[in-house]
C-alpha cells in the first residue's frame, strides 16, 4: 500500500480484515483475505476514486517484483464486483495473484465504510464508502467480521477520528 500510496499521491491505509484477523490470533494460515482500504481520510478530490483506481498502476507490479519470497507471477487488479457486493452497490476491485506454480490466489478489497442508512422495505443500506476504520468495525454486528489489523506502516501516532 505504501507503493500505492505513494504513485498515487494519496495517504490511504489498508486493513486485513474479518476471518483472516482471527485465524491470525490463533496462529492458522487463512484461506480467506479480505482487505479494506481507509478511504475516511482522503481528499475530497478522491472521492471519485474507485478501489479500483487506488489499486491500479505500476504499484502492485512493484510488489509483486520487489517480493520474489511470494512466487508471485503475475499480479491483476479487476475493479469490478464481487456478487454481494454488486448486490449491495458497494465499491470494490478484485486482486487476482498467480503464482509461479499457476495457483490462482484472489483478494477482495473494499473501502472502510462510513455509515449505513436503512430505507423503510428495503433490507440493503446505502453506504457512505469513505468512513474510517473505526466506524467501519463500530458498524459491524459483533461478529468475526468487525476485527480489523492494520497492515500499513504509519509514522506518528496513531488515527483519532474525534479529533478530526
Amino acid at each position: 500500500m505504501e507503493r500505492a500510496n505513494a504513485a498515487s499521491g494519496r495517504d490511504v491505509d489498508l486493513y486485513a480484515s474479518g476471518g483472516y484477523v482471527r485465524d491470525l490470533l490463533l496462529g492458522r494460515i487463512s484461506p480467506d483475505l479480505d482487505l479494506s482500504l481507509g478511504l475516511g481520510r482522503c481528499r475530497d478530490a478522491d472521492d471519485a476514486a474507485t478501489v479500483g483506481d487506488i489499486l491500479a498502476g505500476r504499484a502492485m507490479e512493484e510488489f509483486r517484483s520487489l517480493r520474489p519470497d511470494l512466487a508471485i507471477s503475475s499480479v491483476a487488479v479487476e475493479s469490478g464486483r464481487s456478487g454481494a457486493a454488486e448486490r449491495k452497490g458497494m465499491d470494490s476491485a478484485r486482486v487476482k495473484l498467480t503464482t509461479i506454480d499457476g495457483d490462482l490466489i484472489e483478494v477482495d478489497v473494499l473501502p472502510t465504510i462510513g455509515s449505513e442508512v436503512y430505507e423503510e422495505g428495503d433490507r440493503i443500506p446505502k453506504r457512505d464508502g469513505r468512513g474510517t476504520a473505526e466506524e467501519d468495525s463500530a458498524r459491524r454486528d459483533l461478529t468475526i467480521g468487525s476485527m480489523m489489523l492494520r497492515v500499513t506502516k504509519r509514522k506518528g501516532r496513531p488515527e483519532r477520528p474525534s479529533e478530526d
